[in-house]
């Protein structure tokens, strides 16, 4: 059986659940706590951290797959070369980094945060859906995010 491992800190008790048995010893615990003091409050956190090494990885491939596959299909960025003024502007094939910046721009949107490093794992299927979305709409091309099978055949 697992035990919860739970340490004193100037806050109270402080601990992780990342399994059904810790979860099950949490409840336990919690339960003697009543049963000891009949009265405590609580303060949880759930940390579901921040995207993973592995997602960012998959997050750059996706963000190569999309450039290539954009340009592929004959698709062009435009980037503006004049800071000042009316501006001029040039077509120039999608890049990775391209992309990259729309995502984060999109993600900044849902998310509030701009840095990929920053993305909470669980948001980043968020983030995926609106900007597939995005590029259905407006090139009629999907991309599916990267798989561990694809990113360990692509490094």
């Amino acid at each position: 059986m697992a035990v919860l491992a739970v340490r004193a800190s100037d806050m109270g008790y402080c601990g992780t659940v990342n399994s059904v048995e810790t979860k099950d010893s949490l409840i336990k615990w919690v339960g003697e706590l009543f049963d000891k003091y009949h009265y405590f409050k609580y303060e949880f956190k759930c940390l579901g951290g921040t995207r993973t090494d592995t997602q960012n990885n998959a997050l750059h491939l996706y963000c190569g797959q999309v450039a290539e596959t954009l340009n592929d299909a004959g698709f062009t960025d435009v980037v503006r070369v004049s800071a000042k003024g009316p501006g001029k502007f040039i077509e120039v094939p999608y890049t990775k980094d391209g992309i990259k910046l729309r995502w984060s721009l999109t993600q900044e949107k849902l998310t509030g945060q701009f840095k990929t490093r920053d993305l909470e794992k669980l948001k980043l299927g968020d983030v995926y859906d609106v900007f597939n979305r995005y590029l259905a709409n407006e090139f009629g091309v999907h991309v599916p995010f990267p798989n561990k099978e694809l990113l360990n055949k692509d490094v």
